[in-house]
């Protein structure tokens, strides 16, 4: 699977740099832009990696402001821009609101099971599992709810336009 990753997006380079520098003759910074702008938004696609969606997000900003648009056109096509990137980066699977559970709370889940890691020193750290009694994620677009109720704990984050916020986390 990886390897026909790799071949698909150094396809997708190839074409995009050949379209760009070879056959176009626009100005080099549009050419740039728009290039790195469809190879990073591959990327993501790709490899689902959104941090590399900031990149995106600067390279059609830039390209936004070098156009001739008026000034409050500039800004609505920014605003646009940046609400269609961050609606990309909403989590609509539950291996999403894991993952974010591994990063803010340190809670593996597994089939039936939670783990959750908890450092109470720096070199010691206390492990206890539970069993998963409820665990789903709601996507509304912009915003998405996510819940994961166990025996022990729930957690009740809310993700507006790719960032977490922690509504609840009780014991």
């Amino acid at each position: 699977m990886v390897i026909m990753q790799v071949a698909f997006f150094s396809l997708i380079s190839i074409i995009t740099f050949y379209h760009f520098f070879i056959t176009l003759k626009l100005a080099f910074l549009i050419r740039y832009l728009t290039s790195i702008l469809i190879v990073s938004f591959y990327f993501v696609i790709i490899f689902r990696m959104n941090s590399v969606l900031w990149i995106t997000l600067l390279c059609a900003v830039g390209l936004i402001l070098n156009s001739m648009y008026s000034l409050p056109k500039k800004l609505l096509f920014i605003v646009m821009v940046f609400l269609f990137i961050s609606t990309y980066r909403v989590p609509t699977t539950p291996s999403d609101f894991k993952e974010y559970l591994v990063k803010e709370h340190g809670i593996y889940c597994a089939g039936t099971e939670c783990l959750q890691l908890s450092y109470k020193d720096a070199p010691t750290f206390q492990a206890s599992t539970s069993d998963i009694e409820y665990l789903d994620i709601h996507w509304y677009v912009l915003w998405s709810r996510a819940e994961l109720t166990t025996s022990e704990y729930t957690v009740n984050p809310i993700n507006i336009l790719g960032f977490w916020f922690s509504t609840r986390f009780e014991y």
